[in-house]
């Protein structure tokens, strides 16, 4: 499967990978955001990979693989499977703020010229 214009869009990866590599179903990563609505009621709805930023609370889900190589020994493998945006408050009023601090900045360096 392709990895999409969301997660590739300057097709860096797919280059980098060659013919050595291929994406399938089962390296895919779903990206959700839990929306409530009151406490019994909530859901998860399908974002994309750009909706989260740093200082998010998020949940991940991850899957662990054991694999056996040479003279016994074994590699243990994690591979991601989900994020789940849980609460982005505390970016979205950061962002704000940042927003705000930037008008503010604007419209007194307008007032003192």
């Amino acid at each position: 499967i392709s990895l999409g214009e969301e997660i590739n869009p300057h097709g860096h990866l797919t280059k980098a990978a060659g013919t050595g590599y291929v994406h399938i179903e089962d390296n895919q990563v779903y990206y959700f955001e839990r929306q409530v609505k009151n406490e019994d009621d909530h859901r998860f709805v399908p974002v994309a990979p750009v909706t989260f930023q740093v200082g998010d609370i998020v949940e991940v889900q991850v899957s662990f693989a054991v694999f056996p190589l040479c003279e016994g020994k074994l590699k243990t493998s994690m591979t991601l499977r989900s994020i789940t945006l849980l609460d982005g408050s505390q970016t979205q009023a950061s962002s704000l703020l940042g927003y705000e601090m930037d008008y503010l900045q604007a419209i007194s360096g307008s007032v003192s010229s």
